[in-house]
């Protein structure tokens, strides 16, 4: 997009903090930094109107309180931003991220069940639900089994599960069930 002038750039998301974007046609010399931790510069993202643009608020200097938007396109902006989003809520355990509840809003957690070809049977679990990513979490100990990032889902991502009459024997519970790469069929209360 054009931004004072049309030119390519680099985004760079640093795990300390920082959007930093590069002019490749300089040997990737630094031509801007915002930072997302602590006194952030960046105030929100926007995704659209296409499939691969976002707006970043952002504002220039730490003198002003005032975001312009700063309108990107990038081919991959679903992994981008799970990633921006990611070292979000990294700061954010660290208490090092006042924008994480703005960008990604409050996890929830949900009750479910998951197929164990182990025990050959449902077992209790908790789909931890947040911004950028689904995650399995154990029922006791909270531990993460697997993970799964919504820029990984297939399309359609969900579908639900039912097989025969409510309650007549071999019946599954009603659910649903993930696809894409890593979601290891997981049935969650519908």
């Amino acid at each position: 997009h054009s931004w004072r002038g049309s030119y390519s750039r680099v985004l760079v998301i640093n795990a300390d903090g920082r959007l930093d974007t590069l002019d490749p046609s300089s040997g990737f010399k630094l031509t801007n930094s915002y930072s997302f931790a602590e006194d952030p510069d960046i105030d929100g993202v926007t995704v659209g109107p296409g499939p691969e643009e976002f707006t970043l608020s952002c504002r220039a200097d730490k003198k002003t309180r005032k975001f312009s938007p700063l309108k990107l396109a990038c081919q991959w902006r679903a992994s981008l931003l799970t990633d921006l989003y990611q070292c979000v809520a990294t700061l954010a355990a660290c208490n090092k991220s006042p924008l994480a509840f703005k960008l990604l809003g409050t996890p929830e957690q949900v009750p479910a069940a998951k197929w164990s070809h182990n025990k050959g049977k449902w077992v209790p679990i908790v789909l931890h639900v947040t911004g950028y990513c689904l995650e399995c979490r154990d029922t006791t100990k909270g531990a993460v089994i697997w993970r799964v990032d919504y820029a990984s889902l297939g399309t359609p991502a969900l579908s639900l599960l039912s097989s025969g009459a409510p309650g007549a024997p071999g019946s599954l519970p009603p659910g649903i069930i993930l696809s894409g790469s890593g979601s290891g069929g997981v049935s969650g209360e519908v």
